[in-house]
């Protein structure tokens, strides 16, 4: 199993006033128009914010899988590594003691491309993409 860095989710009540504030703190080019998925109900924006690729998240309406990290004052919330076979590797990581708490589904952002999100509490949340 190998993983590749692909980026950091970060989660933000308004899209364009934390593009403003990122510019405020060097440079950052917008790689992607402002998707809305409705399966996670978010609008998602790609940004390459001083060489680091962010995804910026924002929820909509009142259960979305943003608002708590925004209550607990938490922006930066998940790593993301591409994979060749998502489902082996979430097998291999589930075996290491990983725990799946969004199984594999399709992500708008990324053309469709199945994305599975795991924890573990030594780490935090890592997203899982199918190269």
């Amino acid at each position: 199993m190998k993983l590749k860095y692909n980026h950091i989710g970060m989660a933000t009540r308004d899209i364009g006033e934390t593009i403003s504030i990122m510019k405020e703190a060097g440079t950052c080019e917008v790689l992607s128009d402002i998707i809305f998925d409705p399966r996670q109900k978010t609008k998602l924006q790609l940004v390459d914010w001083n060489g680091i690729v962010i995804e910026l998240i924002s929820g909509v309406g009142e259960n979305n899988p943003v608002n708590n990290f925004l209550k607990k004052g938490t922006p930066l919330y998940h790593l993301c590594f591409s994979c060749k076979d998502i489902d082996e590797s979430v097998a291999r990581l589930k075996e290491k003691g990983w725990i799946v708490f969004s199984d594999s589904k399709p992500a708008k952002l990324f053309d469709e491309s199945s994305v599975t999100f795991l924890y573990n509490t030594a780490i935090g949340i890592i997203e899982l993409l199918q190269e």
